[in-house]
Parts: C-alpha cells; sequence; structure tokens
C-alpha cells in the first residue's frame, strides 16, 4: 500500500479504490451477518500503519453511527493498542497491533507438528493447516 500510495499513478489509484472498496463491501456483509457492530478493529500491516485508509473506510461506514476522531487516527502508530473513535461514535474503533510473522510461523509450526504426528502413526500427513 505504501507503495501504490507513493506511485500516485491512476493506475495505483485504481488498485489503492478497489481494496478499500472490497474492505467496504466485505464489512457491510458481515455486519448484516452479525447483526450489527460494537466495534472495528484495524490491524495487520495496512491496517495498522494507513490513517488514510481507516478514514476512508469509516467514512464510508458512517451510516452504522462510525465516527472517527481524525487526530487519534493520525497518532495511532499501530505498536500498541489504540482507541480512534469520536466520542459520539456508537461503534468503537480500535488500531490493534499483530505480529503477522509469528502468526504464520507459529500455524505452520502447529501443522508440521500434526504431520508428523500422522506419519508416525502410520497415517497420510495433512495437506492444510485446517486439517
Amino acid at each position: 500500500m505504501r507503495k501504490l500510495r507513493a506511485d500516485g499513478s491512476e493506475n495505483a489509484q485504481r488498485a489503492i479504490d478497489q481494496f478499500t472498496h472490497r474492505v467496504i463491501r466485505e464489512t457491510g456483509a458481515l455486519v448484516a451477518c452479525l447483526g450489527g457492530l460494537d466495534a472495528l478493529a484495524f490491524s495487520g500491516g495496512i491496517g495498522e500503519n494507513d490513517a488514510v485508509l481507516r478514514a476512508q473506510v469509516c467514512e464510508r461506514l458512517a451510516w452504522l453511527g462510525i465516527r472517527m476522531d481524525a487526530q487519534r487516527n493520525q497518532e495511532a502508530s499501530g505498536k500498541q493498542a489504540y482507541a480512534i473513535h469520536a466520542p459520539d461514535s456508537s461503534v468503537e474503533i480500535w488500531v490493534i497491533p499483530t505480529d503477522e510473522g509469528r502468526v504464520a510461523a507459529r500455524e505452520a509450526a502447529a501443522l508440521l507438528a500434526r504431520q508428523g504426528k500422522a506419519m508416525a502413526q502410520g497415517q497420510a500427513p495433512a495437506t492444510s493447516a485446517l486439517a
């Protein structure tokens, strides 16, 4: 996302717009399935570091009662959990740090452990982390 924002070309902007649209579309679908929303969390590389994306998403989801504090949004660094909702927001908005590499490594280690156990028992190894 940093590269796309720095690019400034029409194609880069189209990619950003498409990404933002999909975040909003999927959030709306999940809100409908859940029957409402108590909190919205931005996490992962883009969610933690892209204040512009967070602002655009919250602006488009304002119909849910989401109100972002623009200054707190700019201050959020993704280094610690940080509330960015305005006092009058009916939905809490948070920037939550995550260590995506650690999560992926933990899942890979668990998969390898399950495969090792299966092979020791004479079974075929699992082919996905969901096995």
